[in-house]
């Protein structure tokens, strides 16, 4: 098997796993007094990170392993970069850790919201980048 079929084959799977968190945030999202916001807003940007890895690695671009959002867009050439807003990245990243963790993070609906909406605004802009259609989540 040639190497560049192996680097398509495992961004097809960063893909699908973004994908899967993606769906997860917005599946999440439809609950109503038990929805955890937190827990919609972690699989927003863990979607968003899964994306921008994806991008990279089609980039050739070697990555650290980190969940800030605007560092891995940093990594991107000038011309990718501009695909993303870095508030809305920082704002995603937030999410990564305190999310996960005890914490005074206190979230909402809307804030809940809006993070879905900024993680598929990326999934569009990495697609669009990658020349990509989207690939079926795992399991669904």
């Amino acid at each position: 098997m040639s190497e560049p079929h192996n680097v398509s084959l495992v961004i097809d799977r960063w893909i699908a796993k973004a994908e899967n968190d993606l769906v997860a945030a917005q599946q999440i999202l439809k609950l109503d007094q038990t929805c955890p916001f937190e827990v919609v807003c972690f699989h927003a940007q863990q979607s968003a990170e899964k994306f921008i890895k994806a991008v990279l690695l089609f980039r050739g671009v070697s990555f650290s392993k980190t969940h800030d959002l605007v560092d891995l867009s940093v990594s991107l050439a000038e011309k990718d970069s501009k695909q993303f807003d870095s508030g809305d990245l920082a704002q995603l990243s937030a999410y990564s850790v305190d999310s996960r963790y005890p914490s005074d993070l206190i979230v909402d609906r809307s804030e809940a919201e809006e993070a879905v909406k900024i993680a598929s605004q990326v999934k569009r802009a990495c697609l669009a980048i990658l020349g990509r259609q989207p690939v079926q989540p795992y399991g669904c």
